[in-house]
């Protein structure tokens, strides 16, 4: 059963990253989404060609899609494979015109972000208008600056785990099955990614 928003549309949410590798902390986040809030939808989307980022992502687009696929089994996600199909820049703002276009009968009403993005977003392509539209809910790390106000919804970290370190551990030939689903695991060991 899905919950109607505004003009009968359902309320779903949109959960943009690089994902490289999808780890058990991204996991936490979307559980504790699905679990305290009222969203029928998540739209998850790895990020393509991210052009405020220096370090382009290890794994290939293609790649982190099929972490993401193998990731989940459940119908509150929709992988989204818009970014990562294009080789110009990834911008949210077209992602989620995309979406708009291609699924009308969800209305995405909030933008799930790190506070590191969130702290840049004035810098992000139509910045201003994302702001001015949407809800976020903020993942906030240690020392963060962002507060509560009335369209930001602050969650405190739910995991230390990140992207690097697994990658860190990798290259150091340290197991992170504890930190992965198993068969995330199994991909990047058959691929030999991230060594």
């Amino acid at each position: 059963m899905h919950l109607p928003g505004k003009n009968n549309l359902i309320e779903s949410v949109f959960f943009g990253g690089t994902f490289d590798p999808i780890h058990n902390g991204h996991l936490e986040i979307i559980s504790y989404i699905k679990n305290n809030f009222n969203f029928s939808k998540m739209f998850l989307s790895p990020a393509g060609n991210q052009y405020m980022k220096t370090m382009p992502p290890i794994a290939t687009p293609e790649q982190r899609f099929e972490m993401c696929k193998l990731a989940f089994d459940d119908d509150f996600i929709t992988l989204v494979d818009y970014e990562i199909k294009r080789s110009s820049p990834s911008y949210t703002i077209e992602t989620l015109r995309y979406l708009k276009n291609k699924y009308p009968e969800f209305e995405i009403t909030h933008i799930v972000l790190g506070a590191d993005a969130f702290d840049e977003i004035n810098l992000w392509k139509n910045g201003s208008e994302l702001l001015r539209n949407y809800k976020f809910i903020i993942i906030s790390r240690l020392n963060s600056d962002t507060e509560p106000m009335s369209n930001i919804k602050i969650i405190e970290s739910l995991s230390d785990i990140s992207s690097s370190f697994i990658r860190e551990k990798i290259s150091e030939n340290i197991s992170v099955l504890h930190y992965t689903p198993i068969e995330i695991h199994k991909y990047i060991k058959e691929n030999n990614l991230y060594r």
